[in-house]
């Protein structure tokens, strides 16, 4: 879709994107906090190539708020603007909670050299000891780059407080699917 192409583009991935969009940390955007977030981008609609806003943006803009707000809800949320990131960050949450008894608890236990600061390699590392189907290289990156906003070379415990107000959309469907890879990787 054109539109997060052009914020990976802009942010170099969707979940910086979220975070630049989503800035009062409530887990949603409102129609409000999206205009205002695309005007400070300079997007101005369809194909993005007219100076400033005119009609033609504003039809845009609308269609596509429409588009995104799936649920017509009235309101953004991460897995509306990114589906893979958001699946990602909801397993992450529930393995956290379930096994380790917390986000913060669960990043303690994922440094091994108890230095405060995980790496992409540990994280990878520590996940796929729970489930290498789920937790694929690829997967763990993009989890890194999802927790990791600004980019750095390591994740802190800080880095997943805003998982806090995520919300999961259906938890069993969520949880059902996790224990499922869960289950999986312990009879490997």
């Amino acid at each position: 879709d054109e539109f997060r192409k052009f914020l990976s583009n802009r942010f170099g991935n969707l979940g910086r994107a979220w975070h630049a969009i989503e800035a009062n940390g409530d887990g949603r955007i409102t129609y409000m906090e999206f205009c205002a977030a695309l005007r400070r981008m300079g997007y101005t609609g369809a194909n993005n190539l007219r100076c400033g806003w005119d009609r033609q943006s504003y039809r845009d803009i609308r269609q596509l708020w429409a588009a995104l707000d799936s649920d017509c809800s009235g309101s953004i949320t991460l897995d509306e603007i990114d589906p893979v990131g958001y699946r990602l960050l909801c397993q992450f949450k529930l393995l956290c909670e379930s096994h380790y008894g917390g986000l913060r608890e669960a990043l303690r236990c994922l440094d091994p050299d108890r230095n405060g600061q995980i790496s992409l390699q540990e994280l990878t590392a520590g996940l796929q000891k729970h489930s290498k189907k789920l937790w694929t290289v690829n997967n763990c990156k993009v989890l890194f780059q999802r927790l990791n906003p600004e980019g750095r070379k390591f994740l802190c415990e800080t880095d997943v407080d805003f998982l806090r107000s995520l919300q999961i959309q259906d938890p069993e469907k969520e949880l059902r699917a996790f224990l499922a890879q869960y289950r999986l990787a312990m009879t490997q």
